[in-house]
């Protein structure tokens, strides 16, 4: 990470206005839990009108937040990148993640069936490899296992539970299929 800090530096020295690099660098700053120093790369790479991708900032910047504990913050800037470039998937798991721990599970339901609804689209044929396919299973099975939970948290059981048999159907082997299988269970003894 030093190198890369180094390097991101160099780039901004040689370059102001070069939007990535703060972005980079601000991602670096992130890993090394030196937060306040990531959020503010981030603001500096959104400063550029011309940033071709700032949904990323806004991403990353909400990464921050949510570390930080400053989830209203986190919550304001993942909105902000989803409605900058809709499909970006990343920042819809934490956003939904988000208003589910703060028992928003309409909102937190709306966030995951939207990012299902995206997952569901996106075509097997065009994933790079075979990693790619099963983590985009995974994220679906997730999806729909938050679906079950906060359907299951608004009463209604039904659609609690046919989520969460599609995210069975979905979670690869492990400790996911059987946290999913606990859920279907719960809801199968009331």
């Amino acid at each position: 990470l030093d190198e890369a800090e180094k390097f991101y530096r160099e780039a901004i020295r040689l370059r102001g206005d070069y939007s990535e690099a703060y972005n980079n660098l601000g991602t670096v700053y992130l890993r090394q839990n030196r937060l306040d120093e990531a959020i503010g790369m981030f603001r500096k790479a959104l400063e550029n009108l011309y940033y071709a991708t700032p949904e990323l900032a806004y991403y990353n910047l909400g990464r921050a937040h949510e570390e930080k504990g400053e989830e209203d913050k986190a919550i304001e800037v993942y909105e902000m990148a989803i409605e900058l470039r809709r499909p970006y998937l990343d920042p819809y798991g934490r956003l939904g993640l988000l208003y589910e721990k703060r028992g928003k599970y309409r909102e937190a339901l709306r966030v995951f069936q939207e990012l299902a609804s995206q997952l569901e689209k996106k075509d097997p044929k065009k994933a790079r490899n075979e990693e790619e396919l099963r983590e985009n299973r995974a994220s679906l099975a997730g999806a729909y296992y938050h679906q079950g939970l906060c359907f299951q948290k608004l009463g209604r059981r039904e659609e609690a539970r046919e989520a969460l048999e599609r995210a069975l159907e979905l979670a690869p082997d492990g400790q996911m299929k059987r946290t999913v299988k606990q859920a279907l269970d719960s809801i199968s003894r009331r």
